[in-house]
């Protein structure tokens, strides 16, 4: 069990290995178009996947509904973590905002998480933070989801 003084306290330094993910971390300026290809890419294969939802994956002992929720999990989590980055620019709100344009249009997505109201909180504070305006309140559109 992590120690949660560990935690807390911060007992132990990191080491190089660590240190240089910090400064990639630090250095990149390409995060939310990494962060947006890379849930594009886990939620092509979830819908993929789930295109064949009896369909076996007998390597994994699942079908492919399981694998798909899988991928969905994956990109959920990026998204979250895209949510929560700031903004610098319009130009990085415009991945948060074509995110949660694919998330509205997804209305099983919709039902399963939270993601779209964290989205949407984080581009409101994003457009609030840059001086834009930005209707918080604005309806998603109607419509299915795609599984």
């Amino acid at each position: 069990m992590t120690s949660l003084t560990l935690l807390a306290g911060g007992h132990a330094p990191p080491n190089d290995a660590a240190c240089r993910v910090y400064v990639r971390a630090y250095l990149r300026d390409d995060e939310m178009e990494t962060l947006f290809d890379h849930w594009n890419l886990r939620m092509s294969h979830a819908r993929t996947l789930e295109a064949d939802p009896r369909g076996c994956l007998e390597e994994h002992g699942l079908s492919g509904l399981q694998v798909g929720e899988g991928a969905r999990r994956i990109a959920r989590r990026i998204a979250q973590h895209l949510a929560g980055l700031p903004a610098l620019s319009a130009d990085q709100v415009i991945w948060k905002i074509a995110l949660k344009e694919a998330l509205e249009a997804d209305l099983d997505e919709r039902r399963r998480s939270l993601t779209l109201v964290m989205l949407r909180a984080a581009i409101a504070a994003d457009f609030a933070r840059l001086g834009l305006a930005y209707d918080v309140d604005a309806e998603p559109p109607a419509g299915g989801g795609h599984h």
